[in-house]
């Protein structure tokens, strides 16, 4: 890094921890998340880039750390409060996202946790996140301990209908059900009937 490099990233205060809130493509909601992280006493600046095919993105990044630490404690509390998920920037590395960190040893459960809820926006988040889609699928499948019962869910989401099917296999033996909501009511199929 050159001498002016260094010089330029000091008084932009780009030594310090930093967050960024996620990517949007409306300003008015960039002003949305950054009101809300003003509501909680952070230092915020909203930055506006265009991106050829895509059009304006705006971000907003929140600074005036003294230390990681602290970064990464208030950015829980934005991922809290926002319901979005926030990326924290350590000491040095505000251009571009980070590399990862080569591992000696895995972290404990908990932190993966932890870090898992502050991606998704906080406790809630994801639930916000899946509350606002218009449109949805989702599967997944899970085995539960008695007897190998495996079940296999399919939910689906559209402007006025949802939908949840489910597949459970038994040993040989196959149990389907599927609930239905939409603008003519709601009904359950189970085994044929």
């Amino acid at each position: 890094m050159t001498v002016f490099g260094l010089l330029a990233g000091v008084l932009l205060g780009l030594g310090q921890p930093q967050l960024r809130g996620p990517l949007m493509f409306e300003e008015s909601e960039a002003r949305v998340f950054r009101q809300a992280a003003d509501s909680l006493g952070f230092k915020t600046r909203l930055e506006r880039s265009h991106q050829h095919g895509i059009g304006w993105e705006y971000s907003v990044w929140v600074h005036g750390f003294s230390s990681v630490a602290m970064a990464e404690a208030a950015a829980v509390r934005l991922a809290d409060h926002t319901g979005y998920g926030v990326t924290v920037f350590g000491e040095g590395a505000a251009a571009g996202p980070p590399l990862p960190v080569e591992l000696e040893e895995l972290p404990k459960s908990d932190e993966v946790r932890q870090r898992v809820v502050r991606a998704l926006g906080g406790v809630d988040g994801a639930l916000n996140v899946l509350e606002r889609t218009d449109a949805l699928e989702f599967r997944f499948r899970r085995t539960l301990p008695q007897k190998s019962i495996n079940a296999r869910h399919l939910y689906q989401k559209a402007p006025g209908h949802e939908a949840l099917s489910v597949e459970v296999t038994v040993g040989a033996g196959r149990e389907e059900w599927r609930v239905v909501s939409g603008p003519s009511g709601a009904w359950i199929l189970k085994s044929g009937d």
